[in-house]
């Protein structure tokens, strides 16, 4: 349910990062999308987020830009194909085929908080 608060452009920008950790590793992670989709085939937002692995730089492409085309808001976070990412999902609103999608990518070594927020700031549009 707390995911819902992305959605506010104001809430976003002023917490875009989240930590996720295992056993194994850690990460934080920043989005580039958050997006209300369906998970019936035959609605015009459908789309299916389990994706465990992609077969190629144009599948990780049509992920991503599938996602970013659904976001309620424009967010200057930029991918690469080698980017680890991360996509929560959650039900909501009244349709239960509806979910939200909150899809993020692993920041990359060398890459500043500050900066990145700065950006996302500044160039975040509400769509």
């Amino acid at each position: 349910g707390k995911l819902a608060r992305l959605m506010n452009r104001s809430t976003l920008v002023e917490a875009p990062f989240f930590s996720f950790s295992t056993l194994y590793e850690g990460n934080t992670y920043v989005p580039y999308a958050v997006s209300l989709t369906s998970v019936d085939p035959s609605s015009s937002r459908y789309f299916n987020f389990i994706h465990p692995q992609f077969a190629d730089a144009a599948d990780f492409e049509a992920y991503s830009g599938r996602l970013t085309a659904l976001s309620g808001m424009a967010l200057p976070v930029d991918l690469q194909a080698d980017d680890r990412l991360l996509t929560l999902v959650t039900c909501h609103g009244q349709d239960e085929n509806e979910r939200l999608v909150v899809a993020l990518r692993a920041l990359r070594p060398g890459e500043s908080r500050e900066g990145l927020q700065a950006l996302i700031r500044e160039k975040t549009i509400t769509r």
